[in-house]
């Protein structure tokens, strides 16, 4: 699962990924990481990244819309992680 997480967390520092759902999601972050993620490590890395605080709550609801959306979104820490992952 290390290699997800850091999948998962280098995406969503060099690239804005948003789709409509969690599965389109994972394709979006799959091709970043040149095609080589298994789906159940890429949700698991997400379940982890989320309850270690590194990546935003992924489905949202944003104002005045009508469905929800799947985003990669980094939060401060996992900012900070990703950068420690690329050297910054």
């Amino acid at each position: 699962m290390a290699q997800a997480l850091r999948a998962l967390l280098l995406a969503g520092y060099r690239h804005r990924v948003v789709a409509a759902n969690a599965d389109e999601g994972f394709l979006q972050v799959e091709k970043i990481a040149d095609g080589s993620l298994d789906p159940v490590a890429f949700h698991a890395a997400v379940a982890e990244a989320l309850a270690a605080g590194l990546i935003a709550e992924p489905v949202v609801l944003p104002e005045g819309t009508l469905a929800c959306h799947w985003r990669l979104h980094l939060t401060p820490q996992g900012v900070a992680r990703a950068g420690e992952m690329i050297g910054s």
